[in-house]
């Protein structure tokens, strides 16, 4: 009675937020609901393991509170540190720093002699001369561009220790319940770390088309009429990826 209680109490909320919400009722929306009644009959089935045992209210109310702890609060945590402790990531902080001082060691350095590693990427910018005494948009964002190399290294150890962990933790997610309904339902709202590293994946590709789409006026001087702006690049994202094609 307790099961059917709880179990109309969801099927309720979740009607209402199909209706006041407006979600469509489709696949993801089934799989969310059968989530949801699987955790709750997984947490009733270990309500009844226990009464075979019959041992009086107190022992199972401190059990089931145990249990409950252990699987909820403790093994998450316990995970979560592991997976720091073990996939640290000092790139996220290196990776800043070394774009930083790439970029302003260039100001001491000949501007021509600066941009050779700008040119070896873009060689048909070579023939545009820089200023040695005057600021140039070309010479700036040349050092903007060149920071970045400096920092691809890091940049990919980075994203690809993300993903490492992402992986690790969708294996701990087997062995707690609690863990794998959350990253199931992160997974169906595309807002886990998977889709997080695919926007920004697909950030770095729309600032590369940025950057591309304005160094001919950087370097040639030319001005940007309304035509060139209609060939403006629009930002994709990699992460807009359904369900029923990405979801393991």
């Amino acid at each position: 009675m307790r099961f059917l209680a709880v179990l109309g109490l969801s099927i309720l909320l979740l009607l209402a937020a199909l209706w006041l919400l407006e979600l469509p009722f489709n696949f993801d929306f089934g799989l969310i609901f059968a989530l949801i009644l699987s955790y709750e009959l997984f947490w009733f089935g270990l309500v009844y393991v226990l009464t075979l045992l019959k041992k009086n209210s107190n022992y199972n109310a401190v059990m089931l509170l145990g249990v409950w702890l252990f699987l909820v609060v403790l093994l998450p945590a316990l995970g979560n540190v592991l997976i720091n402790r073990f996939i640290a990531i000092p790139e996220a902080f290196s990776t800043t720093v070394t774009q930083r001082e790439a970029y302003h060691e260039k100001w001491d350095m000949p501007k021509r002699e600066a941009m050779e590693p700008f040119y070896q990427a873009y060689p048909q910018y070579r023939q545009f001369p820089i200023p040695e005494n005057i600021y140039s948009n070309g010479w700036y964002y040349g050092m903007q561009f060149i920071a970045d190399k400096a920092a691809e290294k890091d940049s990919k150890l980075l994203f690809e220790k993300l993903k490492r962990r992402q992986e690790v933790s969708k294996r701990l997610s087997y062995i707690i319940p609690s863990l794998l309904l959350q990253n199931t339902f992160n997974r169906i709202a595309e807002t886990d770390l998977e889709d997080h590293i695919d926007y920004l994946e697909s950030v770095k590709k729309y600032h590369q088309e940025i950057s591309e789409f304005f160094y001919p006026c950087l370097f040639k001087g030319n001005s940007i009429d309304k035509k060139a702006w209609d060939d403006f690049p629009e930002f994709e994202s990699d992460s807009n990826k359904t369900l029923s094609t990405n979801f393991k």
